[in-house]
C-alpha cells in the first residue's frame, strides 16, 4: 500500500508573516479614507455653518427693512392725518362757504352753488399753459374743456378749476367780476372769450391753402406733411378743393405725372399713393449722399497721396 503523505500544518507565525504586508496596506488605506472622511465632514460642517449664518443675516436684514418701511409708513400716515386736521381746522374757521380752497371775500365771482362744490382730495390739476391774456382765448378754453372731459369733471367744478389756469391780466379780470355773477361754465367761457377777443387768431380758410406750395428743394414727404397740417386748421373742410390745391402746389416730377394720369378724389388716397414715391425719394437721396461721401473720401485719399509724394521728393 502506498501510504498517504501527511499534511504539514503551517505554524501561526508563518501565516502572520506572509499576511502582514497586505494587511498593513489595507490598514493604511482605511486610515487615509477615514482621515479624508473626517476632513470632508469638517468642510461640510463649515459650509453648513456659513449657510446658516448667511440665512440668519438675510432674515435679519429683511426684518430690519420691513420694520423701517413700517415705521416710514406710520410716519407718513401720521403726517397726512396732521395735515388734514390742520386743513379741516382752517375750513371750520373759515367764514362763508366751505370749499376746498379758501376764497377771499374780494374774490367771489361764483354763485353759491359753485362755491360749495369741493375739489376731490386726489384731483390732478390740468397740465396746460396758464393764460396771460396775450394768446387766443378760444384755444385755451378748448384745451381746458378737453382735459376736463377726460377727467370727468362736472360744470361747477370746471368753473373753480378754470381760475387756476389764469395769470396776469386774465386773473385780474376774473377777480374783478361782480360777486356771484358766474353761474355755470358756459357763461364763464362766453365772458372770457369776449374779454380777450382781440387776441383771437385769424380763422384758416380754404383760400389760405393756395399759399402752400412745394419748395424747389423740398421733399414730397415734407410738403405732404405741411399740407396735411394746414388742412386740419381749415374751418370748413372740402376734400375736392384739398386735392385740387395740393396738386396745384406740387412740383413737376414723377408723382405729379402719376396724379395727372390717374385722378384722385381724397387726401387719404393721395397719402396712400404718395408712400411709394416718398420711399423712392428717400432711397435716391440716401444713395446720392453715399456717393458724395465716397467721392469726398476718394478726393481726400488723392490729396494725401499727392502730399506724400511731394514730401518724398522734397526730402
Amino acid at each position: 500500500m502506498v501510504g498517504r503523505r501527511p499534511i504539514r500544518a503551517s505554524s501561526g507565525s508563518e501565516l502572520k508573516d506572509d499576511a502582514n504586508p497586505e494587511l498593513a496596506q489595507l490598514l493604511e488605506a482605511v486610515r487615509e479614507l477615514q482621515e479624508k472622511n473626517v476632513e470632508q465632514q469638517k468642510q461640510n460642517d463649515e459650509h453648513q455653518r456659513f449657510q446658516a449664518e448667511a440665512q440668519a443675516r438675510e432674515v435679519n436684514l429683511k426684518q430690519q427693512l420691513e420694520d423701517r418701511e413700517r415705521e416710514l409708513r406710520h410716519q407718513i400716515e401720521a403726517r397726512e392725518r396732521e395735515l388734514w386736521e390742520q386743513l379741516e381746522l382752517l375750513r371750520n374757521n373759515c367764514t362763508g362757504a366751505e370749499t376746498t380752497r379758501l376764497i377771499p371775500k374780494v374774490f367771489q365771482p361764483f354763485s353759491t352753488e359753485i362755491q360749495v362744490v369741493e375739489i376731490p382730495r386726489h384731483f390732478w390739476e390740468p397740465t396746460i399753459d396758464s393764460y396771460d391774456g396775450t394768446s387766443d382765448p378760444h384755444s385755451h378754453v378748448s384745451t381746458f374743456q378737453t382735459q376736463m372731459f377726460i377727467s370727468g369733471v362736472d360744470d361747477a367744478l370746471s368753473c373753480k378749476i378754470f381760475v387756476g389756469t389764469l395769470k396776469g391780466v386774465s386773473h385780474k379780470w376774473i377777480a374783478g367780476l361782480p360777486a356771484t355773477s358766474i353761474t355755470n361754465f358756459e357763461d364763464l367761457a362766453i365772458r372770457f372769450v369776449a374779454q380777450f377777443a382781440a387776441n383771437t387768431e385769424k380763422p384758416f380758410v380754404l383760400a389760405d391753402l393756395f399759399d402752400i406750395r412745394q419748395r424747389p428743394t423740398e421733399s414730397l414727404k415734407s410738403y405732404l406733411a405741411r399740407f396735411n397740417n394746414a388742412t386740419l386748421m381749415v374751418t370748413k373742410p372740402n376734400e375736392d378743393i384739398f386735392v385740387m390745391v395740393f396738386e396745384k402746389g406740387l412740383n413737376s416730377g414723377a408723382f405729379s405725372e402719376a396724379l395727372t394720369l390717374r385722378k384722385t378724389h381724397s387726401m387719404n388716397e393721395i397719402r396712400m399713393r404718395a408712400e411709394k414715391h416718398i420711399e423712392a425719394e428717400e432711397i435716391t437721396r440716401e444713395k446720392g449722399s453715399r456717393e458724395i461721401r465716397n467721392r469726398d473720401g476718394a478726393n481726400e485719399d488723392r490729396r494725401e497721396g499727392v502730399k506724400k509724394r511731394l514730401g518724398e521728393k522734397g526730402s
